[in-house]
């Protein structure tokens, strides 16, 4: 019987090794492994959620730059803008003396200078327009003269300090001689 004792005790001996090593060695690094694998679901959604909005973030760039912007980078479009939103308020145009172009690390400045004849109440509607415009407009510098009554001969009628020969509108509204300078900016994207 020594031989069925020995025999048994490694028989038990290897099920006590086997068990022990599922129940303190297997499943501890299964359920880390189950875990990890988890994480690593969890890091690889979050990444392709990730990559999902870089990808968009470049095609609306890439639709910015390409599509809404295609037309407009050139001086044309914003001296159409400038020339409807002067048609829009019946404002005669003076002048209109495009700038140097001024090209900045992130966009390009398209500055032209306006003048033109109208009153405060007109001149707000004016930059309103512009500046609320779809694109990136502003109206910088802004200068403004009241318009004097003139003779014949080309100068003003009497004292400067008198505002009764200032030239009024059809409304009563007095007249201001003004020069605008208007930006129209343009972002540079993936430069």
């Amino acid at each position: 019987m020594g031989i069925k004792k020995i025999f048994l005790v490694i028989i038990l001996l290897g099920i006590s090794v086997y068990f022990g090593t599922i129940k303190f060695i297997y499943q501890p690094r299964s359920q880390e492994v189950k875990r990890l694998l988890k994480a690593l679901d969890e890091e690889y959604e979050k990444n392709r959620i990730f990559f999902e909005i870089t990808k968009i973030k470049e095609d609306t760039e890439k639709h910015v730059a390409q599509e809404l912007l295609k037309s407009e980078k050139d001086l044309s479009w914003l001296l159409g803008k400038i020339s409807e939103t002067f048609k829009a308020l019946n404002l005669e145009l003076l002048s209109l003396e495009p700038q140097p172009l001024e090209r900045a690390t992130y966009y390009t400045d398209i500055p032209v200078k306006v003048r033109t004849v109208c009153s405060y109440h007109t001149l707000g509607e004016l930059v309103s327009r512009l500046e609320n415009s779809d694109k990136f407009i502003d109206v910088g510098y802004l200068e403004m003269k009241t318009l004097r009554e003139t003779t014949p001969e080309g100068e003003e009628k009497g004292p400067k300090k008198i505002t009764s020969s200032q030239r009024l509108d059809s409304k009563g509204f007095v007249l201001l001689d003004i020069v605008l300078n208007i930006h129209c900016f343009y972002p540079h994207f993936n430069e």
